[in-house]
């Protein structure tokens, strides 16, 4: 299975899955990640990704030009992958959701930063959301 993690902290994520029962997968060849960072597809010299909503607000959302474009990329990839986005607001992870998933050649596995992603990018973009359940970090 093609797995791809999108976040601002990739290396984090790396780290973590490299260890363990998820790490095994990986050195078996069972799972394939991919990480791929907003900051990289920027057009900000600092590789800046946040902004206000658009619609207004307070916070501090992703910006939807360096998302659109790793979606692109993902997109044109021969397996195109499942888009979820982990979010509160989503369909609360459960075993039926993890079967169905384990199903698929391909996912990526969107995380958000600040008060999230643009819901351009949202409406536009993504598959499904998926809440890890009710707790709040």
């Amino acid at each position: 299975m093609q797995l791809h993690f999108i976040s601002i902290f990739p290396e984090l994520i790396a780290h973590w899955f490299s260890q363990g029962v998820v790490g095994r997968a990986i050195s078996q060849g069972k799972i394939a990640p991919q990480y791929w960072n907003p900051r990289d597809y920027s057009d900000d010299r600092y590789g800046r990704v946040d902004d206000r909503p658009f619609g207004g607000g307070p916070g501090m959302v992703m910006q939807y030009e360096p998302l659109k474009r790793i979606h692109s990329a993902l997109n044109a990839q021969a397996e195109k992958p499942l888009h979820i986005y982990l979010s509160p607001q989503g369909v609360p992870f459960h075993h039926d959701i993890a079967q169905t998933l384990a199903e698929k050649p391909a996912i990526a596995l969107w995380s958000g930063r600040y008060e999230g992603i643009d819901q351009r990018f949202i409406d536009e973009c993504i598959d499904v959301e998926i809440s890890l359940g009710d707790y709040v970090l």
